[in-house]
């Protein structure tokens, strides 16, 4: 694929799908960061206790931090590129650099998304008819059309991942 091409697709991906994968990476990062804060609470029991530290738990918060860390700085390079005249390289830096780290968030997130739809659609089946029904109902279209999203997000952003990038003045 030419520079161009991959250019427009990188801002095409970031104007399509910039919503979906900004709520998928900050869910993913308040999770990191809630386990972190988590394990630091258990390490700091467990310190009382028996006053040595683990120096693995405390190894392994540093690694969930990094990653939060990671995950917040996409957010706000995904941000700069959907800013509106936001120049087409941030969409493109987006991708290269982020582009892994993004689509693992998305993966992880339609994950839990399907668990959310399969819940809404049994409640919906056990549900009586009414506004209960119908409010379960807009919930599972709601995961449904993430689930989506999510997917298409994630596939493209793999295809790029794995594109060739070929200069005009070397293509055949």
């Amino acid at each position: 694929m030419d520079g161009k091409t991959f250019q427009l697709n990188c801002t095409r991906l970031v104007e399509t799908y910039g919503n979906e994968i900004d709520r998928a990476l900050r869910i993913e990062m308040e999770r990191d960061e809630n386990r972190a804060i988590e394990m630091g609470k258990r390490h700091s029991v467990f310190e009382e206790r028996n006053g040595r530290p683990l120096l693995g738990m405390l190894s392994r918060i540093e690694e969930i931090k990094a990653e939060a860390s990671q995950l917040r700085t996409a957010r706000q390079w995904l941000k700069d590129a959907g800013d509106p005249g936001a120049d087409a390289e941030k969409a493109i830096e987006f991708v290269v650099v982020y582009g892994e780290v993004t689509r693992s968030a998305l993966i992880r997130q339609e994950a839990s998304e399907r668990v959310n739809y399969a819940q809404f659609e049994r409640a919906y089946s056990e549900a009586s008819d009414g506004p209960a029904r119908e409010h379960l109902a807009g919930c599972g279209e709601f995961a449904a059309q993430q689930i989506e999203a999510l997917v298409d997000a994630s596939q493209w952003l793999q295809r790029l991942s794995e594109t060739t990038v070929v200069r005009r003045s070397e293509e055949p």
